[in-house]
């Protein structure tokens, strides 16, 4: 092939490139660090900048500084003309904090959007640690985009069993109130220690004592407002038909914005028809399945759905979607 002709396919396919993208990560004219060794730190609410990974910019690396730490943080995001990103969120060790319902550590989240269209996605961090690093970084697609987000503060309720009481429901005979055999009325007082009001729920099961099969018995979930600063008593139905001896009665508060949750379930030891055995049976084996949740004094972070891939919540122009 002659050296003209040569030259014709090379521009041709440069011009198949696509041109670099203007960069004025977080308001600061020029492109954000690849590394988190580098990272740019940034104070403030709004956050927006560019991935250009075709031109080489495939990841940007912030210290978020100056969101408040103990308190809760809405977070939505904007991207347009990205594929799918991964959202890295570390401490300021470099290591993961946030814990999904059941304990488990995870690094952050990912996002999935086929097309690159404009689409909004949302995941809270409760409580924030304060300064932390957020890694934004293309997952699995070579393009081209911007993203954008938005850090709200939410004050935090926080939820606290304080006491479970448990009273023999009675009959009345010619001989006066007799204990029923089967009945009972279990009272859980919660308290709301927190700055803001929680819609909670609040759950009740009951387990035998020692009981190796680890076999459940629901007794009910009753979901009310707690308001901050104070307390409610909610009352559950017993009915210990089939179960012998020690049980044990849990009681778990739950609410989203939550400040700390070593203090959020309480257990108490109840006989039935005969105690002081060290142990429980019950006939009847009623199980509950109980969600897993992060231990105190740890930070958990729910993104809208399951699991650490965001859903997109929809494709829309810019500036036009309202959740």
């Amino acid at each position: 092939m002659r050296p003209a002709v040569l030259i014709l396919v090379s521009l041709f396919l440069v011009n198949l490139l696509p041109l670099a993208a203007a960069q004025d990560d977080a308001g600061t004219g020029a492109d954000a660090p690849d590394n988190r060794a580098n990272a740019l730190s940034f104070n403030g609410t709004d956050l927006t900048g560019t991935l250009d990974d075709p031109n080489g910019d495939s990841a940007d690396w912030y210290l978020m500084t100056g969101l408040p730490a103990h308190q809760g943080l809405s977070v939505d995001l904007q991207t347009t003309g990205l594929w799918g990103i991964a959202i890295t969120l570390l401490d300021q060790n470099g290591n993961p904090f946030l814990h999904d319902q059941n304990g488990q550590l995870i690094s952050g989240y990912y996002t999935d959007n086929f097309g690159g269209a404009p689409a909004r996605y949302h995941f809270d961090i409760i409580p924030s640690p304060g300064a932390f690093y957020l890694g934004i970084t293309r997952n699995f697609w070579s393009n081209q985009g911007t993203y954008e987000f938005n850090f709200t503060t939410v004050a935090l309720a926080d939820l606290a069993v304080d006491s479970i009481t448990i009273t023999p429901v009675t009959i009345q005979s010619d001989l006066g109130p007799l204990p029923a055999s089967v009945e009972r009325i279990v009272n859980v007082t919660v308290e709301n220690h927190g700055a803001a009001d929680a819609p909670s729920v609040v759950d009740v099961w009951v387990n035998p004592a020692n009981d190796p099969s680890g076999s459940r018995r629901h007794v009910g979930t009753i979901s009310l407002t707690i308001p901050a600063g104070q307390s409610r008593t909610v009352l559950l139905e017993w009915q210990t038909t089939g179960e012998l001896g020690d049980m044990d009665v849990h009681a778990h508060a739950s609410t989203h914005w939550e400040a700390n949750l070593g203090d959020n379930e309480l257990v108490t030891r109840q006989f039935v028809l005969v105690g002081q055995l060290g142990q429980g049976v019950d006939l009847l084996n009623h199980n509950v399945d109980a969600d897993g949740v992060a231990s105190a004094g740890t930070s958990y972070g729910r993104g809208t759905g399951a699991g650490i891939t965001l859903p997109l919540l929809g494709t829309t122009s810019v500036g036009q979607y309202d959740p």
